[in-house]
């Protein structure tokens, strides 16, 4: 057989093979594994919301007890008021029977004035041994008779307001939060920008706790912590992107 015989046979016969062959479709590109949330990050995004409305709830009620007490409780009499003996003197050299006029709620201080007490003048005239029959005696047991009205007066309107169980909640609502915080630092960085999102959620809530407590350490230190956490959580996941 001469050549050219011979190669056609051949691309013949290769032919026939490859249409008996079956086509093969082409293998799709492998996708990338999606990028899933660390479930400590997902689980605190899941808790926050309802900690807050507790915190936030906790604050209405508490604002609410404190215009109820406010109504119910009357000023302070003015026989229990004193001005300040003079810029020079210190209260405490002037008179032991008496405090520093405060809001009796918050503790922070209203006014240069002093208000007697019950409680220490009690303890001044029997220290002292100042008589009834003396007209210190009288006035200071008037004084005494006066506070010692007020005071339970007072107390009564704090009870009845419900103010100590409202700022109880406050604090057990705000420690819930706090608690959160501390794990979301410890919490793995996050992966994903919803990831990002809890962690920015959860520092503006410790913000919300330093709006309505002060710069005390504790916060300060947790805000400072959550905010590098975000930083670095932002850069990481850009970068990813």
């Amino acid at each position: 057989m001469s050549a050219p015989s011979n190669r056609r046979s051949f691309l013949g016969g290769m032919a026939a093979v490859f249409a008996a062959t079956p086509v093969l479709a082409a293998a799709p590109a492998a996708r990338p594994a999606p990028i899933v949330e660390a479930p400590e990050l997902l689980a605190i995004g899941d808790q926050l919301p309802g900690l807050l409305d507790a915190f936030r709830a906790a604050l209405k009620s508490r604002d609410e007890s404190v215009a109820l007490f406010e109504s119910q409780c009357l000023p302070i009499p003015p026989d229990l008021l004193l001005p300040p003996p003079s810029p020079q003197m210190r209260w405490a050299d002037y008179c032991e029977i008496t405090r520093e006029n405060i809001n009796f709620l918050t503790g922070k201080r209203i006014d240069d004035k002093r208000v007697h007490d019950a409680k220490a003048l009690k303890v001044h005239i029997i220290q002292q041994g100042v008589p009834r029959t003396t007209k210190e005696g009288r006035r200071l047991r008037r004084l005494a008779r006066i506070a010692s009205q007020f005071e339970t007066k007072r107390d009564a309107a704090l009870k009845v307001s419900g103010y100590l169980d409202t700022e109880e909640a406050c604090s057990d609502a705000a420690y819930e939060i706090e608690r959160l915080a501390v794990a979301a630092v410890k919490a793995p960085l996050p992966r994903t920008r919803h990831g990002v999102e809890i962690l920015a959620r959860m520092t503006s809530a410790i913000g919300e706790l330093v709006d309505e407590f002060g710069n005390g350490a504790t916060l300060v230190n947790k805000a400072g912590a959550l905010g590098r956490r975000l930083a670095d959580a932002t850069m990481s996941v850009e970068v990813a992107r």
